[in-house]
């Protein structure tokens, strides 16, 4: 593996540093809702975190006819700050956002110039780049442990394979979770409280979505091994998986249904998977991500084919709660939600139309 390298300054704002998330929060307004960048092609693979204020850094990828790159938009209190990560060939596609117990950022991603797996690293001063595989690096999924140890799912496009990549000394360790056909797309990876990862996927061979757990976590199995478990057999199921865990580490699935055209949950129960359809009107699901609020019930932010609209789903006591947050265009591919403290909304998402990042608080 190539060596931790200072990412080729791109414009004057490479070098700005990301505030600490000890840092006072200082005067400042929440985000508005509305277009982040429309400078280019851009939006794409977008990717949201939350800083300790709650305030929103979006990672996403400009795919313009002269430039692809990486970059990072950040709500400052009063305006959108955007620099360009990384840049120099087809750079930045599938990227995914952790902030690190110091709230710097972490961006991994897909180098297509170089076939590689990247991850970027800001050290409070600039981008540091380094190569976590020579191969693969699509679907990438990142999360950090408390440690600030980088865990990320990824999809090997020659070999058509599901792998995770960790830190290991100064090095990287890369692992073969699932090569049995083709396995390892819209892969989504989470750490449980012991930060053991686990990562839900879809098998395009047998259209099903599965979950890859080490340990003797949410995905079961024997401690220090991998185990693969199928969720949902029904039909072409698992495209645009987002997983997170519960409070009490129960893995919770989103999914697209293709064959049905619907948006899907999966549940881990005491007896196997609980699996419910969460909205069934048109084609909707694609693009789906997922956060749990505190009470621990889903949120689910997804694309509706047919009209062209970011949708949220909420899981209540009995049902869901199904609405539009935004129906202006084409507008809701590449979707990434978050929840803030008190349970509001933030999400990124592409708008096709307008060629543009948008951001939206509810």
């Amino acid at each position: 593996m190539a060596a931790p390298d200072a990412a080729a300054p791109a414009d004057a704002a490479r070098d700005a540093a990301i505030p600490s998330a000890d840092a006072p929060p200082g005067a400042g307004i929440p985000a508005p809702s509305g277009i982040v960048d429309s400078v280019g092609a851009v939006g794409q693979y977008a990717s949201l975190a939350l800083d300790a204020r709650g305030w929103p850094l979006l990672a996403y990828y400009e795919d313009g006819p002269v430039t692809q790159a990486l970059r990072l938009a950040r709500w400052d209190g009063s305006a959108w700050t955007i620099e360009v990560v990384d840049a120099g060939g087809r750079i930045g596609q599938w990227c995914s956002l952790a902030l690190g117990g110091d709230g710097r950022p972490t961006i991994s991603y897909y180098d297509g110039t170089n076939d590689e797996l990247v991850l970027a690293r800001h050290d409070g001063t600039r981008w540091v780049r380094e190569v976590a595989a020579d191969a693969g690096g699509r679907f990438t999924s990142l999360a950090l442990s408390a440690d600030g140890t980088p865990h990320v799912a990824y999809y090997d496009y020659t070999t058509l394979e599901l792998l995770h990549a960790t830190r290991a000394g100064t090095g990287w360790r890369n692992t073969l979770i699932d090569s049995d056909g083709d396995a390892g797309k819209h892969a989504s990876l989470a750490l449980d409280a012991a930060g053991r990862p686990l990562i839900a996927y879809y098998a395009l061979t047998t259209g099903d979505l599965k979950l890859a757990g080490l340990g003797a976590g949410s995905a079961g199995g024997t401690a220090g091994a991998w185990t693969v478990a199928t969720i949902d057999t029904a039909a072409d199921v698992g495209q645009y998986a987002s997983l997170a865990l519960d409070a009490a580490g129960r893995a919770h699935v989103a999914y697209f249904d293709a064959t049905a055209g619907d948006l899907k949950l999966a549940r881990r129960s005491a007896t196997g998977w609980d699996v419910e359809i969460a909205d069934a009107t048109g084609r909707v699901g694609s693009h789906a991500s997922l956060a749990l609020d505190a009470a621990g019930r889903a949120h689910v932010a997804y694309y509706d084919e047919d009209g062209g609209d970011l949708k949220l789903a909420v899981r209540g006591d009995r049902a869901w709660a199904v609405a539009v947050l935004d129906g202006d265009g084409d507008v809701g591919q590449f979707a990434s939600l978050r929840l803030d403290r008190t349970g509001g909304v933030h999400v990124a998402y592409h708008d096709a139309g307008r060629r543009a990042l948008r951001y939206l608080r509810r």
